[in-house]
């Protein structure tokens, strides 16, 4: 199966749904700019997930830039205002990242030449196999390859 960025999104969101977070609409996701956008309360906190995503490419050139472009991506998101609903209520911001599987060798040598914006961004990475299982990696587990 070709996983398309939307294929990939799709199947994020549904993972997302059965671990229990609450996804955002469509429509909200899109005054945030993320292409996904979830959260989970955790006692008396928030967690709120923002995860941006990329298809398959052809050319490990193209898969790097397409996930330099990601990172661009989470960075201009970490520094907007925090949502107006959330701002009442305790709770953290998470950010992470979408891709298919085939990245997953590149993304270990992309992260450890990058290693210390990778420790700082602390991302969650949501790798996409062509069987349609998602899989969730800590940002440490790109640092040990």
């Amino acid at each position: 199966m070709k996983l398309g960025e939307p294929k990939v999104i799709a199947l994020v969101r549904e993972h997302l749904k059965r671990k229990g977070w609450t996804l955002e609409p469509k429509k909200n996701i899109s005054a945030q700019g993320a292409d996904v956008a979830a959260r989970m309360r955790v006692g008396s906190q928030y967690r709120y997930l923002l995860i941006d995503a990329k298809g398959e490419m052809k050319t490990p050139q193209a898969r790097a830039t397409g996930f330099r472009t990601l990172l661009g991506q989470i960075v201009s998101r970490m520094k907007k205002v925090e949502p107006r609903k959330y701002r009442e209520t305790p709770y953290f911001r998470e950010y992470g990242i979408a891709l298919p599987a085939l990245y997953q060798s590149q993304l270990g040598k992309i992260a450890s030449g990058m290693a210390g914006i990778w420790r700082v961004m602390r991302l969650r990475v949501f790798l996409v196999r062509p069987s349609g299982r998602v899989e969730e990696w800590n940002w440490k587990d790109f640092l040990r390859e």
